[in-house]
């Protein structure tokens, strides 16, 4: 019985974040003469959802290691949804997610509002059509973030690292950080609640993730790699390499410790 009612507590809870995100974010677009100033209220907005995202779910964080400048092109391995409030939390980024992404309840809205470049996974012609798009984020002094998995698992394993989108850092002469994330229960092993894996729907991994005692995730900034000396398929090796060695490990202490407020 407590369970259920911790559940519709924090869906509740959310879904009033979620409403109150929706009347915000387009009320900054309307306000006439904002220029400039639209984009950072635009991000200050959508951090603070994040964190109080994080807050409902009762989501901990840490924070090992430190976020590259903007304008670069960041990658991760992809479990939850989850990770990408997390990261969003910490800085404002544009996204390469799958063209079906906008069409999810409310991560769809966020991603749109977020000006994710979406590309169609087809074949890797069509990806190869989509980079001028990411192109432009990155011109523009935006950070990229991708998960070149091109799909969700465990957070136990990594699958293949697709290359294509690290064409992107080359022809820009960008640099590449690597990001591992892994998730946690209360008892510091692997949560089961957390991933967001096959044909699950995104409203069943939320009440999943409600009905959880807690999550814990970890968020390792690893060192950059740089575009300018190293092929795309380098590029794609090496950072699944440092990602593989980072979640491999066991849970660390964290540098930074950070609990929502």
């Amino acid at each position: 019985m407590f369970i259920e009612f911790r559940r519709v507590f924090r869906l509740i809870h959310a879904l009033i974040w979620v409403i109150t995100l929706a009347i915000c974010v387009p009320a900054v677009y309307a306000i006439p003469r904002l220029g400039t100033w639209k984009a950072g209220i635009r991000e200050a907005i959508l951090a603070f959802f994040c964190r109080r995202c994080c807050a409902c779910f009762n989501i901990k964080y840490d924070i090992i290691g430190k976020p590259c400048a903007p304008g670069h092109l960041v990658v991760a391995n992809h479990i939850s949804w989850i990770e990408i409030v997390l990261l969003l939390s910490q800085q404002p980024y544009s996204f390469i997610a799958k063209s079906e992404v906008k069409k999810w309840p409310i991560f769809g809205f966020v991603s749109r509002a977020l000006g994710t470049f979406y590309i169609h996974r087809e074949n890797k012609f069509a990806v190869y059509r989509d980079l001028p798009e990411g192109q432009k984020v990155l011109q523009r002094g935006q950070s990229l973030l991708v998960f070149p998995e091109g799909t969700t698992t465990m957070g136990d394993e990594l699958l293949p690292f697709y290359p294509m989108m690290f064409e992107l850092a080359v022809r820009e002469e960008k640099y590449v950080q690597p990001v591992a994330i892994c998730f946690y229960d209360e008892h510091g092993d692997r949560s089961t609640a957390a991933p967001f894996v096959g044909e699950e729907s995104i409203i069943d991994s939320l009440i999943r993730v409600a009905g959880a005692n807690s999550v814990r995730a970890e968020i390792h900034y690893l060192p950059l790699l740089d575009a300018r000396k190293l092929d795309r398929k380098q590029l794609a090796s090496k950072s699944k390499q440092a990602i593989y060695d980072s979640i491999s490990q066991p849970s660390q202490q964290a540098l930074i410790h950070i609990e929502p407020a």
